[in-house]
């Protein structure tokens, strides 16, 4: 979907996104470590770029993302950081300039060179919604080490939609160090768990059945998931030289079935196998015969003439975070699933 966001007042910005708001300060000092690594052209990098840094740990390798279950919430779309120092700022324009291009004031709008310097080398330029570029002028180069120039950066990991286009919309603003954040979409340790969870890859939910193949009406399938693929992963989301930093973890739960069909018994009734010392459901053993299994699917008529049932198998990871300042708590609940055909067949002659 096409990001979108428009310029409005920063009272409609803290209305909508007040959720995010901490109480973390800005502090930063000269900018060093927060802006290593990164090119001086700050003004003319993605929307999508940001400073910070994605660690990963625990669990195996996986492609899979988390799906909030409260349809409600979702990743922050996009948050205020460091983009530069005074001075550095003062370079980006002038490399402008020179180059003729146009440079982000915020996450869609470019200004050219001539812009910039009358928003943010005059002394007290405001814009038409009244915001102070400059207090000290000249890009605040004589505040420089007390403080940073912020611009709002997008989540690459999100799709922005219609309603995003009311946050995140403030230009290039300055914030002394120390100084609390201004908006609820400044950096801080929520944003940042926010962020992590946005960037939590689990493994497929592949599960294990029995039979593998054809199933059998009023036989029951057993359904497990290998337990050593399943375990809790961890991202770690910082911003370098700031502090600030959150780790979200996502923990297996359990394991939701839908046969596909009204036509079948599921165990347990409810669908919802829990995760049980590191195991969900229980690999069949020969001889277990009809007992019911204790995570699995019986079905009670055929697909001959209706094309075979899709069962889906969801897994659900629970959700917490700690970060910098001894901030925590909890998050939605992601899921991920797949969709599993199965052919079913009329009882017979069948040894297990």
């Amino acid at each position: 979907m096409k990001r979108r966001l428009r310029a409005i007042s920063a009272l409609t910005v803290a209305l909508v996104f007040s959720a995010w708001h901490s109480t973390a300060r800005a502090d930063v000092g000269d900018g060093g470590d927060v802006l290593s690594g990164i090119h001086a052209s700050h003004l003319t990098a993605e929307a999508t770029q940001t400073k910070v840094k994605i660690s990963r740990s625990g669990g195996s390798p996986g492609t899979g993302r988390l799906t909030p279950a409260n349809p409600d919430w979702t990743p922050p779309p996009c948050w205020y950081e460091p983009m530069a120092t005074p001075k550095q700022f003062k370079e980006n324009v002038q490399e402008l300039k020179k180059t003729g291009g146009l440079g982000l004031v915020n996450t869609s709008i470019r200004w050219d060179a001539k812009l910039f310097e009358s928003s943010y080398k005059k002394r007290n330029a405001s814009g038409l919604l009244g915001q102070e570029f400059s207090k000290y002028g000249n890009y605040n180069i004589s505040q420089q080490g007390k403080g940073m120039w912020y611009r709002a950066v997008l989540n690459p990991n999100v799709e922005t939609g219609r309603d995003d286009d009311l946050i995140c919309t403030e230009l290039i603003h300055w914030i002394p160090n120390g100084s609390p954040p201004p908006y609820p979409e400044s950096i801080s340790p929520k944003i940042l768990a926010g962020y992590a969870y946005s960037s939590v890859r689990i493994p497929g939910t592949v599960v294990s059945l029995n039979p593998d193949g054809r199933q059998t009406v009023n036989l029951p399938t057993w359904i497990w998931l290998d337990g050593a693929k399943f375990t809790p992963v961890s991202v770690t989301a910082s911003l370098p030289g700031s502090g600030l930093w959150a780790t979200t973890t996502a923990t297996p739960v359990g394991l939701h079935l839908d046969p596909g069909t009204k036509d079948a018994d599921l165990s347990p009734s409810s669908g919802t196998c829990p995760m049980h010392d590191g195991q969900i459901g229980q690999p069949y053993t020969k001889g277990s015969g009809l007992k019911p299994p204790p995570c699995g699917v019986t079905y009670r008529h055929s697909t001959a003439h209706t094309g075979p049932y899709r069962l889906k198998a969801t897994l659900t990871w629970r959700v917490s975070w700690k970060g910098s300042g001894g901030a925590g708590g909890t998050l939605p609940e992601g899921t991920f699933g797949t969709d599993i055909p199965l052919h079913v067949q009329e009882a017979q002659a069948v040894n297990r």
